[in-house]
């Protein structure tokens, strides 16, 4: 009995304490009045400390990267009620430029600008090149290519056109190991680290040519009018090698492209195996370290190996051109399309026609072509052709190689395991990239990134979105721009009005009120 009432002596003061406290806490915020107690009327100045309310706050979600850890979007603006008068937000871009450490600090301390796949054991810096940096989007303008698919309506199937459009030419560039920065005439070329290369390089006349040589230095391009009116234009290629010096580079594109020209990492196409690609006269083969070509060179074109199989292309002689297979170390196709021998059919497609397949490589070789050529994590892309197998000649036309022409009935893009069969793209959504593992896909105009477990790592709301490169991939809702990694984290916040794609280590952006600022990863 006497030890209850110790504690109801000392448990007892404690409650009214706590209570008393809470009473209080609850009146200030005015969760209830005391009738013979007037509340103070609260104060212009405490009124204009508050912060004010914001309107339909989007949800923090780790996947989107649309928003701050409060489920805000630091680039909105706010209105107040009572004056209706526009309040910023907080400058997201100033507080994330300045959570940034510098990168000649990193550098000093022993880390390096890589463009190896983005990890946790990474981080962004700014860095501060050696030259001045203007804060305008651009100067001038440049030309570029845009691409239309039409449906071939003949043949059947669809064949993508070109054309050369005129775009802005932004401030700042990143070209694979290289940052260019333009003064309107001129640009000064940096290296990666933001040394000064050249400083008055002529990028109109030395273009880019988004490739890379077999020791993965990037290569520029200089046009070679024809010789004659029966002539065509060539090409010569240039780089800066180990001493800085820009020299005559000797880089053959036939034997060292990597199948697509856009700005990719140097780890992109190389060979996973002991067996290279080699080129002799116009055809491929395979070697095995230096012990020579052992495969013979039997093949139109070769890529190198990943994750175990190699894609190939040969003629077809019913097609009149060239069809894609997958062979392994022994030279067996392993997944393979030719109309010559049916290896695919017959069998009734989802149209109910009777019908043949075989695997094309796309028709563009740009960065649309993601993720075509080369396994990664077991999947690719393909282009797979299905044929009329009764064989529907056009009696008046023939190909290339002496055949009638065969109808093509369906003409689409897939996504194939490296087993041959199929993998399946969530129903109405198209593949627009596959890369670093993940799956850009679009429906409806909008945009979310799956992985190729079949896992969401950002739902699909977003307007605009680029592929992944490096680990990294850039995304955007209305208007600005961001950066998540191959989970779905924010790494860039979403307050850019502008952002390249990184390359080489290097991510150039803007916006209006900032100007340009250059970010690099480094390990």
């Amino acid at each position: 009995m006497k030890l209850f009432k110790k504690i109801a002596v000392r448990v007892v003061p404690v409650g009214l304490l706590v209570f008393s406290a809470a009473a209080l806490t609850a009146y200030q915020r005015g969760v209830f009045d005391i009738t013979f107690i007037e509340r103070p009327a609260e104060s212009a100045e405490t009124a204009d400390t508050l912060p004010p309310e914001t309107s339909a706050p989007v949800p923090a979600d780790a996947s989107s990267g649309l928003s701050d850890a409060d489920g805000t979007d630091s680039s909105e603006t706010v209105e107040t009620g009572e004056t209706g008068s526009d309040i910023p937000a907080t400058d997201g871009v100033t507080d994330f430029l300045n959570s940034l450490g510098s990168t000649a600090t990193a550098l000093s301390g022993g880390w390096e600008v890589t463009d190896e796949v983005f990890s946790s054991r990474m981080k962004l810096t700014l860095l501060d090149p050696a030259v001045a940096v203007g804060s305008p989007f651009s100067l001038r303008s440049k030309e570029s290519v845009e691409y239309t698919r039409v449906p071939n309506e003949k043949y059947g199937g669809y064949t993508t056109e070109s054309s050369s459009v005129y775009v802005e030419r932004p401030l700042v560039e990143v070209y694979m190991d290289y940052i260019l920065v333009d003064n309107g005439s001129t640009v000064a070329l940096l290296n990666r680290e933001g040394n000064i290369l050249d400083g008055s390089f002529d990028v109109e006349y030395y273009v880019p040519a988004y490739t890379r040589n077999s020791d993965d230095i990037a290569q520029f391009r200089v046009t070679v009018p024809a010789k004659s009116k029966y002539g065509s234009e060539t090409y010569k290629y240039y780089m800066f090698d180990g001493d800085g010096d820009f020299i005559e580079s000797g880089y053959n594109d036939a034997a060292e492209n990597r199948g697509l020209y856009f700005n990719y990492p140097s780890y992109f196409g190389k060979s996973d195996s002991t067996y290279r690609r080699s080129w002799r006269d116009g055809a491929f083969g395979f070697a095995n370290g230096n012990s020579g070509v052992i495969s013979g060179y039997r093949y139109d074109s070769a890529f190198e190996f990943s994750e175990g199989l190699a894609a190939t292309e040969k003629l077809d002689e019913v097609l009149g051109q060239d069809v894609l297979s997958y062979v392994d170390t022994r030279w067996q196709n392993k997944i393979t399309g030719s109309a010559s021998s049916w290896n695919h059919g017959p069998y009734y497609n989802l149209s109910g026609r009777r019908v043949s397949s075989v695997y094309r490589m796309p028709d563009t070789r740009g960065v649309e072509s993601l993720g075509f050529i080369y396994f990664d994590h077991g999947l690719c892309r393909i282009r797979r052709q299905e044929y009329d197998y009764y064989h529907t000649y056009d009696s008046l036309a023939y190909n290339y190689a002496g055949h009638h022409y065969i109808l093509c009935c369906t003409d689409e893009d897939l996504v194939m395991r490296i087993d041959g069969t199929l993998w399946d793209v969530p129903g109405g959504f198209t593949v627009k990239a596959y890369s670093d593992g993940v799956f850009l896909l679009e429906k409806d105009g909008l945009c979310g990134f799956m992985d190729y477990t079949g896992k969401w790592i950002a739902q699909p709301v977003y307007d605009y979105a680029e592929p992944f490169c490096e680990g990294l991939a850039v995304i955007g809702s209305e208007g600005k721009r961001g950066m998540i990694d191959t989970s779905g984290n924010t790494v860039v916040p979403t307050v850019f009005d502008y952002i390249q794609s990184c390359s080489g280590g290097i991510i150039a952006v803007w916006d209006e009120a900032n100007g340009w600022n250059i970010l690099s990863k480094v390990k």
